[in-house]
């Protein structure tokens, strides 16, 4: 199916049908970031991010959330 064809079968749907489709593309979307940050941690990616994190707040460089 082209993306033409999925955006006009989406402009046609019933206000039920598109209420149940955006339900299931934000679990969708969810679950597809959730596999890319779990990769990304993984391959080692988010290492430097999180050390220098960890060192910030280890010497007191952080905000209080």
């Amino acid at each position: 199916m082209s993306e033409i064809e999925v955006e006009q079968t989406i402009k046609n749907f019933t206000k039920s049908e598109l209420e149940k489709f955006r339900s299931w593309f934000n679990d969708f979307d969810s679950a597809q970031w959730d596999m890319e940050i779990e990769n990304d941690i993984k391959s080692g990616r988010l290492r430097t991010v999180a050390d220098k994190a960890i060192s910030d707040f280890q010497s007191g460089n952080a905000d209080k959330l």
